[in-house]
């Protein structure tokens, strides 16, 4: 699971560019994945993505 810190350090790097919600949050799904092993070959298990 995304750790207390990474997330505030994330959504302040997302602030400086512009990105849309979807953006926002496909980008979160995928860092959480990463965190907890499950994004394999830049695939999400989020059905909406």
């Amino acid at each position: 699971m995304v750790g207390k810190v990474q997330i505030p350090i994330m959504l302040k790097d997302l602030h400086m560019e512009r990105y849309t919600a979807v953006d926002v949050f496909r980008r979160i799904i995928l860092e959480a994945e990463k965190i907890d092993g499950a994004a394999s070959q830049g695939k999400s298990s989020c059905s909406v993505m």
